[in-house]
């Protein structure tokens, strides 16, 4: 059995998810687009912008068409699950996080939910329905340029063009995997550390400039007191001597939010 169908089977996994990726809104039916289109004035068969959908659907007296669209995640591997908006709250936010930028990234943490009356026809098949009990919008550029920068001692002579190549590496290699759909323990757990350890980036910036190289991420169960616990493991190899050595964390993934239990650990294992 691999790690994430170890992760994956486990019935108290409950179905949260933490994806990275992208939420597209999408009509429900052709009725519906037709009616975008004679709100809008426009070609019932032309492509629809995602910001002139924002601006349009944003307005109070065309919020009832708002309720009707669907809000889909899809990670890199394609359609993860559809987002379900529980409140006026949730709407707006799912509306205000759409963009037209290609790069621009939307980050859900949340639960299970119950497909209503209204949302169903939304929920393509396959697709678990899901509440976002946390939504983040930015683009790659900001979350990068948001990291804590390495300080002179730590930089060794280097510039933060190296810095930042080095961060973009290891952000994209770990939530661009074809199957990171954010929903299995495994991938909730570095999807987490890429977000809200920056440990990591320093760790692999510091291991570069010894001249060390990431060659694997991989996660496994962690065996503790009956909460549910992944072991995160960064492999570096020395590219003169090919010394392989792994520094290992633990994310607690019980709950909707996960959270670190044991910092970055040089492990010989």
């Amino acid at each position: 059995m691999t790690y994430a169908a170890a992760l994956t089977d486990d019935p108290r996994a409950a179905g949260f998810v933490y994806g990275v990726g992208r939420i597209s809104a999408r009509f429900p039916s052709q009725g519906a687009e037709k009616e975008y289109a004679q709100l809008v004035g426009a070609d019932a068969d032309a492509i629809v912008r995602s910001a002139d959908l924002k601006d349009t659907l944003s307005k109070q007296e065309n919020r009832y068409l708002a309720r009707q669209m669907c809000w889909v995640f899809s990670g890199p591997g394609g359609d993860a699950f559809a987002v379900v908006a529980r409140d006026a709250d949730d709407l707006s936010e799912l509306l205000d996080g759409l963009s037209h930028d290609d790069s621009t990234l939307h980050v859900v943490v949340g639960s299970p939910a119950s497909a209503t009356a209204g949302s169903a026809a939304c929920i393509p098949p396959g697709l678990p329905p899901v509440s976002a009990d946390q939504m983040l919008v930015f683009t790659r550029d900001e979350f990068l340029a948001a990291l804590p920068q390495p300080d002179e001692k730590e930089l060794k002579g280097k510039d933060l063009e190296a810095w930042n190549r080095t961060a973009a590496g290891l952000f994209d290699h770990l939530i661009q995997r074809a199957e990171n759909r954010g929903m299995s323990d495994e991938h909730r757990g570095m999807n987490y550390l890429a977000l809200r350890y920056p440990q990591i980036y320093h760790l692999a910036f510091d291991q570069q400039a010894v001249g060390a190289a990431l060659i694997g991420v991989d996660a496994r169960p962690a065996h503790n007191t009956g909460r549910r616990e992944v072991s995160v493991r960064f492999v570096f190899r020395d590219t003169r001597t090919h010394v392989v050595q792994g520094y290992l964390c633990r994310v607690d993934v019980t709950d909707v939010f996960p959270f670190l239990t044991t910092p970055l650990t040089l492990t010989f294992d």
